[in-house]
Order: structure tokens, then C-alpha cells, then sequence
């Protein structure tokens, strides 16, 4: 009975790495695509691409932009660290 719920605990928390780890990964893929389209739309001169002189600072800006939000999401899942709220203490004035 101990090794069959101990088995069943293990299962439910390889299930959730899985889980998380499949989201990262999509998370990841996304913004990967997103980056190779720019690196296409750059080197095909598309677009805002079309000038020689501003399209590097362009592309740069936008794959600094992806990352920035992939970051972003990633920094919202973190766990806040507990911080400690200030309270107003006052003394007990009733006797």
C-alpha cells in the first residue's frame, strides 16, 4: 500500500514536470519562430528591411524585443520572495 501511493506521488509529480516543461518548450518555439521570420524579413530586405543603413538596428530591435518578452514571461512565473509588510503597531492603550 506505501509503495503503491508512493508510486502514485512520483507519477503525479513527473506529470507535472512534463506538463511545464512541454509549455516552456512551446514558449521557447514561438519566439524562436518569431526570431528566424525577422532574420528572413532582414535578409530578404522586406519591408522596414529595405534600407541597408537602418535594417541591422532594426533587426536588432526586434530580437532584443522578442527575448525581452520571452524573459518577461518567464520572470512573471517566478515565486515572489516574501517581503515583509509594515504594519502599524500601536500599544495597547485599554488598561
Amino acid at each position: 500500500m506505501r509503495s503503491a501511493r508512493w508510486k502514485a506521488r512520483l507519477l503525479d509529480l513527473v506529470i507535472l514536470v512534463l506538463a511545464a516543461a512541454e509549455g516552456a518548450w512551446i514558449r521557447f518555439s514561438q519566439a524562436s519562430l518569431q526570431i528566424e521570420t525577422e532574420v528572413v524579413r532582414y535578409q530578404q530586405a522586406w519591408n522596414e528591411y529595405g534600407d541597408p543603413a537602418t535594417a541591422p538596428g532594426i533587426l536588432a530591435a526586434r530580437v532584443e524585443d522578442i527575448c525581452a518578452k520571452e524573459t518577461g514571461a518567464w520572470a512573471q512565473r517566478l515565486p515572489r520572495p516574501a517581503t515583509s509588510g509594515t504594519t502599524d503597531v500601536r500599544p495597547d492603550t485599554n488598561g
